[in-house]
């Protein structure tokens, strides 16, 4: 996919995101912020912000950075900061990579992320009363990544069950089971 293709997608699933969520500020974070120090094995390089907001009165910020083994994920999640850096790229035959839950001690807000093919066109957070929540796509096109973040969110109460993704064509390429 193209470049402005990717950019109109990724503005599609911001509207959709908004439209279903508290609206997602501009952050610009301080140089001296913990957030921006890569963590985990072997990290390498700075850590490149992908999207940063609010939702159900949670602080989300999400990062990648580069490590001596691939990618590193950075969620920091009202200031509780946590990384993936083992196996976050989706296998052979598979939409996912590693995915990620992770719940404020605030608010109880709960945030799923991780890694897909760019075969998904939808990412589908599913709760244990089968609510949906759509999640957000970010191309990794400029972070040399095959694939897509995506991060999704749900409200403190709410337990989510698993993701699912979705073809732009409607058929489920894969059904993950959350822990």
């Amino acid at each position: 996919m193209r470049r402005i293709g990717r950019v109109a997608a990724a503005s599609v699933a911001m509207l959709a995101l908004a439209a279903c969520s508290e609206a997602i500020p501009e952050v610009t974070p301080s140089p001296t912020d913990a957030f921006l120090v890569p963590q985990g094995p072997g990290a390498s390089g700075p850590v490149e912000l992908l999207g940063a907001g609010d939702a159900f009165d949670s602080r989300w910020r999400y990062g990648i950075h580069p490590t001596d083994h691939g990618p590193c994920l950075q969620l920091d999640l009202d200031g509780s900061i946590s990384v993936r850096c083992d196996d976050v790229l989706p296998k052979e035959d598979a939409a996912f990579g590693s995915v990620g839950v992770a719940t404020s001690e605030t608010s109880g807000a709960t945030v799923i992320d991780g890694i897909a093919t760019e075969a998904v066109a939808t990412i589908w957070v599913i709760s244990e009363d089968q609510r949906r929540a759509l999640a957000l796509l970010i191309p990794l096109a400029d972070w040399e990544v095959d694939g897509q973040a995506f991060l999704g969110t749900v409200a403190g109460g709410t337990r989510p069950t698993h993701v699912m993704a979705l073809a732009i064509n409607g058929e489920v390429l894969q059904t993950y089971e959350l822990p």
